[in-house]
């Protein structure tokens, strides 16, 4: 590790029941990618300077794509002081940018 470095954060997905797309309330494209155990690391896991976060949600609501912003992970980061929050004056603003990027608001 860096000695610059003296936190960082890990988000585990607990993706299960997670669905990507759905029709008539009945899910026809899981968002179920990785399992808690599959993103555990015993060496990361146990390192004093990981800030782990574990947050229900399926692996696109956190990476985003064409349909989906990464509104849970800005949220994350906002909590966590990594980003700063949104003001709500700005909050127009973020959705103007989420749809240009993502084609969809938060």
């Amino acid at each position: 590790m860096h000695k610059q470095v003296s936190e960082y954060i890990k988000i585990d997905t607990n993706e299960r029941g997670a669905c990507r797309k759905s029709e008539n309330g009945r899910c026809i494209d899981t968002d179920d990618v990785f399992s808690l155990e599959e993103q555990r690391n015993v060496i990361i896991d146990r390192d004093p300077i990981a800030n782990i976060v574990e947050v229900t949600a399926g692996h696109v609501e956190i990476v985003g794509d064409e349909h989906v912003a990464p509104v849970k992970l800005i949220e994350i980061l906002q909590k966590k002081s990594i980003l700063n929050s949104t003001e709500p004056q700005r909050r127009a603003d973020l959705n103007l940018l989420l749809t240009k990027v993502y084609g969809v608001a938060n």
